[in-house]
């Protein structure tokens, strides 16, 4: 096989590495449709996910990944992630002005999925070896997909905090500043799934019950509650402005952004860095036992949380009512989300890549970028007109246009090819 893969091969690859994400997806409907899995349970591991392992994955790849001499390989990520993003709110924006299409098109046109998704294609094309003509020098492809996997976690971070922040307010626009600011509240707490609530510890027990006492985890609920209670009366005593600062900062508070500030601050630390993520005979005294055991709940990720994607969409598909759904909605989503930032992306990293020094030596940083804005749209779309007290009909449209979309994903090997074969070019005309 030649150094560059033929069109043919590269698609080839391309194809069966959406097909397995696709697989992947199919498993997680089926184990909910033949009741393998309870919707309860589905909630609790998306929680889970997003919770714990999405976290230890960020500490880790980007932690390991970031140190003060590769920092110009990572500050492009950031600045691309916020420009695809919001311009892509802007976009989705004025296509429902224009076409009159539901308020929700805007946010499943401006935030897709950033995180298990890219992350099981690039490990599936792992497989398929049509990375190799991007690896630099005597570079591994384990190496290579650690890292282009720390660019989609960063981009990640950032979907988290731009969809909790600007959701509600995207689909609310005529409510007061105080109905958007608890809707932004509850989308940050839900988006995960239900909670335990206080009066959950009188339910009776079953075999099913959990082993720690659930008395015990009624009474830290109820604490939990009695201290959000106490911070949301010191909250109504500040100004309008207090209140929209406290708002902001609120809004950048989630797990994978904690997650991911650990990692650059460990990162960028010279002495940390060494001792968690060096050889342990190099100095690296916490990785053998702390940072490996962080390593393998980050890693439980990937698969699990697409799998409980495909869970929750047959969830969603349960629900019944008015089964209209306009068709202009579902393309306008398809196109923005699969063909419009491919056409604006790829030849715009392309041009950075080969005509200015903007972005770093770094083919795959190139490709990582080109096919950050593809795919479909996330699941917290879901979450965010639930909370915002969207009519029935369009929860039951978003489920469907979720389905059709996440069904028709294999089409983004298309996205892979072109970015591939944008990134072997830019890497001739480098140099490299």
């Amino acid at each position: 096989m030649s150094t560059y893969p033929s069109l043919f091969e590269s698609f080839l690859g391309g194809l069966e590495a959406s097909l397995s994400v696709l697989l992947t997806l199919g498993y997680g409907v089926a184990a909910a449709r033949f009741g393998l899995i309870s919707p309860i349970a589905m909630k609790d591991a998306s929680r889970l996910c997003n919770k714990l392992f999405l976290p230890a994955l960020l500490f880790v790849n980007v932690g390991s990944q970031l140190t003060g001499d590769n920092l110009d390989k990572y500050w492009p990520v950031l600045f691309w992630s916020l420009f695809y993003m919001l311009m892509s709110v802007l976009i989705g924006f004025t296509t429902v002005k224009l076409f009159k299409v539901p308020a929700w098109v805007t946010i499943a046109a401006a935030f897709n999925n950033t995180n298990s998704l890219p992350l099981l294609l690039v490990q599936a094309l792992t497989s398929t070896n049509i990375l190799q003509s991007l690896l630099s020098g005597d570079e591994t492809m384990e190496a290579a997909i650690d890292r282009a996997k720390s660019y989609f976690l960063i981009c990640s971070a950032i979907k988290d905090v731009l969809a909790i922040s600007l959701g509600s307010k995207l689909l609310n626009a005529g409510k007061t500043v105080d109905e958007q600011r608890d809707q932004q509240n509850q989308v940050a707490r839900m988006q995960d799934g239900p909670s335990l609530q206080p009066g959950d510890e009188d339910r009776q027990a079953t075999e099913n019950s959990p082993l720690l006492p659930v008395a015990g985890l009624g009474r830290m609920y109820t604490w939990n509650y009695d201290v959000y209670d106490v911070m949301n009366r010191a909250y109504s005593k500040l100004s309008p402005a207090g209140q929209a600062t406290v708002s902001v900062f609120a809004a950048l508070i989630n797990p994978a952004s904690i997650g991911a500030v650990l990692a650059v601050f460990i990162g960028l630390t010279p002495s940390l860095h060494k001792v968690f993520f060096s050889k342990f005979e190099e100095g690296g005294y916490l990785r053998p036992w702390l940072t490996v055991s962080i390593q393998n709940v980050g890693n439980l990720y990937t698969v699990l949380q697409m799998f409980v994607v495909g869970g929750l969409l047959n969830v969603s598909l349960q629900k019944t009512g008015d089964n209209k759904l306009r068709k202009s909605a579902v393309a306008i989503t398809f196109f923005v989300r699969f063909i419009l930032w491919g056409v604006i992306g790829i030849p715009l990293i392309y041009y950075l890549a080969s005509r200015t020094t903007l972005l770093s030596d770094d083919p795959i940083l190139w490709f990582a970028m080109m096919i950050m804005p593809i795919g479909p749209p996330a699941m917290l779309l879901s979450t965010v007109l639930e909370v915002t007290g969207a009519p029935e009909r369009d929860q039951i449209a978003i489920a469907k246009v979720l389905a059709i979309l996440y069904s028709v994903t294999p089409v983004i090997c298309i996205t892979v090819v072109a970015a591939l074969k944008a990134a072997e070019a830019a890497k001739l005309v480098r140099g490299l």
